[in-house]
């Protein structure tokens, strides 16, 4: 083959191994944007306008009014909490009780509630200077073989469907633990004591991940009815509890 034919053939397969890798790193970085840019199916916050607010009342008293009855009977019953019941309380709580606030880090915005895989999915949309993505922890929780304690453990943490490292996940759940230990509760209601011992539990995020014991045994503000979660189940979309009044 003539030099000449030999150099034209070196140089189109230079341009179209050029163009092949080109093409291999734009196809990469699409990828990866869509990978952290991902939104699972279960985060879906409200928007907190005047009808979210409305149904977040309405539903928030028929539940609480549900409870309390069934605790006044004495005897063990089922209560069903769906996510989008609790995203409406969270999108509306501070119309719903105005001297409480949820305080986010910094860049944390729409938080939601979900349930799904055998797992509480907690996510926000955070972005910070150079990147955004829904980043989300899956909290799993089970009872422990006697009934006197509840465990609750880390299972993962994602941007978009990326798993997060550790020392990334600290910088972001730390300051959350750090607030919880600072908050002031109402000393006449049964959640001062639980909070505290979330804050004495929890010293850092290796904890969550390890997994975090609290005392089976709960108040309910409403006529100081003391309980106690006898099982509970996790479905797509829901929780199950069974409560046992003490």
């Amino acid at each position: 083959m003539p030099a000449r034919a030999r150099g034209f053939l070196s140089r189109k397969r230079s341009k179209a191994a050029f163009a092949g890798g080109v093409a291999a790193l734009l196809g990469g970085a699409l990828g990866l944007w869509f990978i952290v840019h991902y939104k699972p199916a279960w985060y879906r916050p409200p928007v907190a306008d005047a009808a979210t607010v409305e149904r977040a009342k309405a539903s928030l008293a028929a539940c609480a009014d549900r409870i309390s009855d069934r605790l006044v009977l004495g005897r063990r019953f089922e209560v069903v909490v769906r996510a989008d019941e609790v995203n409406d309380w969270l999108a509306s709580w501070p119309s719903l009780d105005p001297r409480a606030s949820i305080q986010l880090p910094d860049g944390c915005q729409q938080p939601a509630v979900g349930f799904a895989g055998g797992a509480v999915w907690l996510g926000a949309h955070v972005a910070q200077k150079h990147w955004q993505s829904i980043v989300s922890l899956a909290m799993v929780p089970a009872l422990s073989a006697d009934g006197a304690t509840l465990h609750v453990r880390l299972d993962a943490v994602r941007g978009g469907s990326l798993p997060i490292p550790r020392a990334a996940v600290r910088e972001l759940v730390d300051p959350l633990l750090n607030r919880a230990r600072r908050s002031r509760w109402d000393t006449e209601s049964g959640e001062e004591a639980w909070f505290r011992q979330v804050g004495r539990e929890m010293a850092s995020v290796e904890d969550l991940f390890t997994g975090v014991e609290f005392d089976n045994r709960f108040v309910w503000p409403n006529g100081e009815r003391a309980f106690r979660i006898d099982a509970l189940a996790i479905e797509p979309g829901a929780i199950k509890l069974v409560i046992e009044p003490l």
